[in-house]
């Protein structure tokens, strides 16, 4: 193959093509710099902000155990967790969420899918909320709520089923990111 001594381009391979000086400012640089912004232009981004992805879509089905606490996903959006503790917690596809405490300690919640749930306390006492309103993080027994969060966050459920969603388990109000995200995103109690 013959080189053009000065540019080292092929000359039979056309304008623009193999290795050679790159253009100077003003000089056209050939079709791609034609192409027009990419997908991003007009978004700006902080240092450090990351512009949101594709859904990668639900948790594939599976079942991790770390220190004697099961966490399952079917594979379709809902996850189980049955803590070592006798506690049992689900999370569906559609946003909603239940947490039974372990036998015996009266403590258990519910959220549904538009947001309204309920906890109920040791004592019996229950809280109520509505769609809408900001659940409270909270209660006497909510605590559970960080430890399956971070069950969930544990290297080997990691691997087995990616990062977990914003918000999912870590006992922040509001959980999850809401009925609005749609199917594949969880919401705790």
């Amino acid at each position: 193959m013959a080189q053009d001594p000065t540019t080292g381009a092929d000359p039979q391979a056309g304008p623009g093509a193999g290795p050679g000086p790159a253009p100077e400012p003003g000089v056209d640089a050939g079709p791609a710099a034609d192409a027009g912004p990419g997908p991003d232009a007009g978004q700006e981004q902080e240092a450090g902000d990351q512009v949101p992805g594709p859904d990668p879509g639900p948790p594939p089905a599976g079942e991790v155990t770390v220190d004697g606490n099961t966490l399952s996903s079917d594979g379709e959006g809902s996850m189980s967790f049955d803590g070592a503790d006798g506690s049992h917690g689900e999370m569906g596809a559609d946003g909603s969420a239940s947490f039974q405490g372990p036998e015996g300690s009266g403590v258990s919640g519910e959220m549904n899918p538009d947001g309204s749930g309920s906890w109920t306390e040791p004592d019996g006492t229950t809280t109520t909320w509505e769609a809408g309103e900001e659940p409270p993080s909270d209660l006497e027994g909510m605590e559970a709520i960080g430890d399956m969060g971070e069950i969930a966050s544990s290297p080997e459920a990691v691997e087995a089923f990616g990062e977990p969603p914003p918000g999912m388990m870590d006992g922040e109000p509001g959980m999850g990111p809401g009925p609005d995200a749609g199917p594949g995103q969880d919401a705790g109690p």
